[in-house]
């Protein structure tokens, strides 16, 4: 599936065929034996939906909202070959999970992997059937190691299900492509991130918690994982105020590059364990923060 993302970046003001094939000579010149794999923060709105492309292995992360599903399932064409072997639902947030239901239905699912989460939404309610109607083998999280190549692996990280609020209980995993490190969130909360802190270390790539609310990505946090780029998915002009201006200066504080679907659409992070780029050289800024 990675060769898929090709007609959809632009370096250098060039795009289509002519950045494709300014890209073939990029990877003819990695070293023979290095597999590359790609990352794509999808551009669901106001919502969460990420895609691991690792040669034949794929692992889609949320799905947006219900409004989101057929786009999807569409965009995930180009890179699922045969099924889609890992869906993670972190929680049962509708901006999550709304758009799973649809992705379940156009696409043979090898296991779904479930917070643990239940909710009395009809999202949930549709979600949860389209789960059972799939027949795949279900788990819920907890410490797991998934193998997904050779080279990558995507840990799951137990961080506590007895959380009140269901955004805490979200699935969290970190996934370790050689020396690159890329740390999904869901909607985990700064109360997690401090009961958790032990668990993490270094990372490259954050995918920042809660499309950049105030109640996640605290300085402890990042003083630990300590990214050199985040990814935000949010969309422009959403009534929570996302990216926050508090969590967008922590990060511009720590000299990180912050990307964002909603001023950018789909972020795409190509790495071959050893270095990693992404399809946009444009970053948020302090500006790119709601007015109150």
């Amino acid at each position: 599936g990675l060769w898929a993302w090709w007609p959809r970046v632009s370096i250098g003001g060039l795009s289509g065929t002519a950045a494709a094939a300014v890209l073939a000579l990029f990877v003819l010149r990695l070293p023979l034996g290095m597999p590359t794999d790609a990352i794509v923060m999808l551009d669901v709105g106001q919502g969460d939906a990420a895609l691991i492309d690792c040669g034949t292995t794929e692992v889609l992360i949320d799905g947006g909202d219900n409004g989101a599903g057929a786009a999807v399932a569409a965009y995930l064409a180009a890179y699922v070959d045969g099924p889609l072997d890992y869906l993670i639902a972190t929680h049962p947030d509708a901006d999550h999970i709304g758009g799973l239901d649809e992705v379940l239905a156009a696409y043979p699912v090898g296991e779904v992997i479930d917070s643990g989460r239940t909710s009395d939404t009809k999202t949930y309610a549709d979600y949860w059937a389209a789960v059972q109607a799939e027949g795949c083998t279900l788990s819920y999280d907890e410490d797991r190691i998934l193998p997904l190549s050779d080279n990558t692996v995507l840990s799951l990280l137990e961080t506590g299900d007895a959380w009140g609020d269901s955004n805490a209980c979200s699935v969290v995993a970190q996934l370790t492509c050689g020396n690159v490190q890329v740390l999904f969130t869901g909607d985990m909360t700064a109360q997690v991130e401090a009961a958790a802190l032990p668990l993490f270390g270094d990372i490259d790539v954050l995918k920042v918690a809660h499309h950049g609310s105030a109640s996640s990505t605290s300085q402890a946090f990042l003083d630990v994982v300590r990214p050199e780029c985040a990814v935000i998915s949010y969309g422009q002009g959403n009534r929570y105020g996302h990216p926050t201006a508090q969590v967008l200066q922590r990060l511009l504080g720590q000299g990180i590059s912050v990307y964002g679907t909603g001023k950018s659409g789909p972020i795409v992070l190509t790495t071959d364990g050893t270095t990693y780029s992404f399809n946009t050289s444009v970053t948020l800024t302090a500006h790119d923060a709601p007015s109150p």
